[in-house]
């Protein structure tokens, strides 16, 4: 085998343990952190919506409405 090929072998292995790794993340990422924590929750920015919560501490069903949250928290606060 020739110096080129054994560098060619080299990154396939190289590559092809990182990509073992990125689809070892990826499926942890998309499974429930905590197994308890796998039934439905109602979402607190008052839209009522039903959502499947990813992680233990998670309060709304989208990023959407935990800016609509944030902004109705932030509503009164204003001084004058």
């Amino acid at each position: 085998m020739t110096e080129a090929e054994q560098l060619a072998n080299a990154r396939v292995a190289v590559m092809s343990e990182y990509l073992l790794r990125l689809i070892a993340w990826r499926k942890r990422k998309r499974t429930p952190r905590n197994a308890s924590e796998t039934g439905q929750r109602v979402c607190e920015c008052g839209c009522g919506k039903r959502f499947k919560p990813y992680r233990a501490n998670q309060r709304f069903a989208s990023p959407e409405c935990r800016r609509k949250a944030w902004q109705k928290s932030r509503e009164g606060s204003h001084i004058d």
